[in-house]
């Protein structure tokens, strides 16, 4: 081909795209022959998108002016280009079916630039169908033509290439020798972009591999070329995957702030796909905070942005995400949808390790939906397609929840078999880690040598060079290695203070570990003495009533014939006081029992608090008409609130019920119910035996015993009370105590408005 004749014309052209400049451009070349006409078209072809209608129009017409010739280089060229068209249709067979044919045009020349473009292309159209085994065969391929020419911009694309399909289908190891192969050939090109590239690829394993001290060391090498030239796009990528990083640490301020960084870059770059990693690491930020709305608002974001860029990889991992984020929602159902989503787009591609995450996450909403066995299923497949990834802490997800799924199903030597493989696969993360550490200490230690090395072999030099020089030199030596002396000292120095400072951060260390380990055993005396106070009611609080109630019941059996019907009806009625009050203490243990064990769930609603004050008023009614106690209700206003009515009538209950056990006969009890500063006021004021300070500091302690009996000798537990306290706190309440001996108790509940 004749290429410095049309050089010109190339130039001159070289921002044209529309049609009607397409046909001045063809008016301007008709003067060539046609051969060169030819080239002209193809290499003009080169300066429009390749998705472009455009790029095809042109591509097909040098084809049939080709074809007529019998031009083959230019026939296998521009059906090359027609393939690449083709790919981004995602027409892929056709793609393959013209790439085929450009091959066995362009093998019948010497043009090895050309031919080993065709097999990187060809190696992308393969590895999208999922061939990829075909795919690096055409690679490597790619490699031996361009190596031949010298090509190196060429080796690093399809060495990358072929690392790119090794990290996609989760074999780490190889895809890293590929990288640095690529890095390789393009340190000695000296090209910033493609080497921060490189970088990139590189810090993504060993992100993948848990290894965050190298990752963040290839993420700020790829930073800093690409901050170099301006690169908006690649900088807002490697923020995000820096942000990653602070994120699995728990550096969570570092991480929003990487993020939203790299969202700025993302949109100076105007590419879709990097605001939609942006969005994502966002999102992911919200997540761990556990704002779930904006954390789905940012997914959602984030897919929208990658779904135009028609990325695929992002929008599986959103898809994956938004399925993980609705199970912890508890939107199971929506959750499932994302998921097959995910897994109808991997699965053509054999993106394993998302496959794997799919099943993972769908095997958790059989598990919260009671499907026990479907949920081990799921997990079992999952297991099958990660043991190929080979991503630890995946295995460690998978094993741990298949040892519980198994012991839900009460099969414990499966359970067992996984908790051991759970174990031993944490271990070796552990494990890993800190052999990361032990790498980078003797990599430290070998540096800190050699330097010290070079610092002797220097003194012993300038000691030589001392003989030949004069007494003023010899003097400006010897401060000289004065200087270094003092530089030495100090560094040591330096390093026993850090030494110092590990040893003291170790003492630190083991302090809070005993004091975590002193605050666990005070949380087990609690429980211990909690479970004493749960035995010591069971067994006397609840012996004493049924013994009565024994006692009662035996003297009907064994003197109903002589009794009269008043001395029975006295007996019934003691019969009936003792069972409601065995009752209500029962319920009372129950509701606590419930607490304790973590069983209760609060169900929300509105609730109208009036009418549940005065349902739960009329309960007592007879009990304080037999005291002679008048119960005043002030419920003018209309409160409505948003929680639990369970929860609250135990609590109204309780309180009122503790109200006439210790209000004087002929007293009385006001009610009262109103809002202040966005909380509903309930205050409940008796005027009867009251409590000293001793009694009032003790009133919601399990582990101190202040059961007193009522004004009418009425027993109790004070479990009632302890219960309220704890059910005012769990509907987000406060509960205060007012007391005074012999002038009675006014209990203040607090409750939000808006729960």
């Amino acid at each position: 081909m004749i290429f410095k004749k049309i050089a010109f014309y190339i130039i001159f052209f070289l921002s044209v795209v529309n049609a009607q400049q397409v046909k001045e451009f063809l008016k301007t070349i008709s003067s060539l022959s046609e051969k060169e006409q030819i080239d002209s078209i193809i290499n003009y072809s080169y300066t429009i998108k390749n998705s472009s209608p455009l790029f095809k129009e042109l591509n097909d017409s040098a084809y049939n002016k080709a074809f007529k010739l019998d031009y083959k280089e230019a026939i296998g060229i521009s059906l090359s280009n027609l393939g690449l068209w083709d790919n981004y249709q995602k027409d892929f067979n056709e793609a393959i079916r013209k790439y085929d044919l450009a091959k066995s045009y362009i093998e019948k020349t010497d043009r090895f630039l050309e031919l080993g473009l065709l097999y990187n292309r060809y190696g992308n159209a393969l590895h999208q169908i999922n061939k990829n085994s075909e795919a690096i065969n055409n690679f490597k391929k790619s490699i031996e033509l361009r190596k031949s020419i010298d090509d190196k911009v060429g080796i690093g694309y399809a060495y990358t290439n072929i690392g790119l399909i090794y990290w996609r289908t989760g074999r780490y190891d190889s895809a890293l020798v590929n990288y640095e192969e690529a890095l390789k050939v393009r340190l000695l090109l000296d090209d910033k972009k493609l080497i921060a590239s490189n970088y990139n690829n590189i810090a993504v394993l060993y992100y993948h591999w848990g290894r965050f001290e190298e990752a963040l060391d290839f993420y700020l090498k790829s930073y800093e070329l690409r901050k170099s030239i301006d690169d908006y796009y690649g900088i807002a990528i490697v923020l995000n995957n820096i942000g990653l990083i602070n994120l699995d640490r728990n550096e969570l301020s570092e991480a929003k702030e990487n993020f939203y960084e790299a969202l700025i870059f993302a949109k100076k770059s105007e590419d879709q796909s990097a605001i939609g990693y942006s969005y994502n690491g966002i999102a992911s930020s919200f997540k761990t905070e556990k704002l779930y709305d904006s954390a789905y608002y940012y997914y959602q974001q984030s897919l929208n942005q990658y779904s135009k860029a028609d990325h695929f990889g992002g929008m599986v991992l959103n898809l994956i995400n938004l399925g993980d984020l609705l199970i912890e929602m508890k939107l199971y159902q929506e959750a499932e949808e994302y998921l097959d989503e995910a897994l109808k787009l991997s699965e053509p591609r054999s993106e394993n390790l998302r496959i794997a995450q799919v099943y993972l996450y769908k095997s958790d909403i059989r598990s919260e939906n009671n499907k026990k066995y479907e949920a081990v299923a799921l997990l079992e497949k999952s297991l099958e397609i990660a043991k190929g990834v080979n991503k630890i802490d995946l295995l460690v997800s998978i094993y741990e929840r298949l040892s519980d799924r198994y012991s839900d199903i009460n099969n414990f030597s499966k359970a067992l078999e996984y908790y051991k493989l759970f174990k031993i696969e944490s271990d070796k993360l552990t494990a890993e880690k800190n052999s990361n550490k032990m790498l980078e200490i003797q990599f430290e230690n070998q540096k800190a040598k050699e330097l010290k090395e070079k610092e002797i072999l220097l003194e012993k030099e300038e000691a030589q060079t001392n003989l030949f020089i004069t007494i003023a030199v010899a003097f400006a030596v010897l401060a000289i290695v004065l200087t270094f002396i003092i530089i030495y000292i100090k560094r040591s120095a330096r390093i026993l203070e850090i030494k110092n400072e590990e040893i003291q951060n170790q003492k630190k260390l083991l302090e809070l570990q005993k004091e975590e380990l002193n605050n666990k055993n005070e949380e087990l005396n609690e429980v211990n003495n909690t479970k004493d106070k749960f035995f010591s009611i069971l067994a006397h609080d609840l012996k004493n009533p049924f013994g009565a109630l024994i006692g009662y019941t035996s003297l009907l059996l064994d003197e109903i014939e002589i009794l009269d019907k008043t001395e029975i009806k006295d007996i019934v009625e003691k019969t009936n006081s003792v069972s409601n009050n065995t009752f209500q203490l029962l319920e009372n243990l129950l509701s606590w029992a419930r607490s304790q064990t973590g069983v209760l769930t609060i169900n929300h609603k509105e609730i109208e608090l009036s009418n549940l004050i005065n349902e739960t008023t009329t309960l007592f009614h007879d009990i304080a008409v037999s005291k002679n106690i008048n119960i005043n209700c002030n419920l003018n206003e209309k409160v409505v609130i948003n929680s639990d009515e369970d929860i609250l009538r135990t609590i109204f209950r309780n309180v009122i019920s503790n109200a006439i056990k210790f209000s004087y006969q002929k007293s009385k009890i006001d009610i009262t119910l109103f809002k202040q500063n966005g909380n509903a006021v309930f205050e409940i004021q008796d005027y009867g035996m009251g409590m000293d300070a001793e009694t009032l500091d003790s009133l919601f302690r399990i582990d101190v015993n202040i059961s007193n009996l009522g004004t009418n000798n009425e027993k109790g537990t004070g479990l009632g009370l302890i219960l309220t306290n704890e059910f005012v706190q769990k509907i987000n309440g406060k509960i205060s105590v007012e007391s005074h001996l012999d002038k009675g108790s006014k209990f203040t509940i607090l409750l939000p408005l808006n729960n």
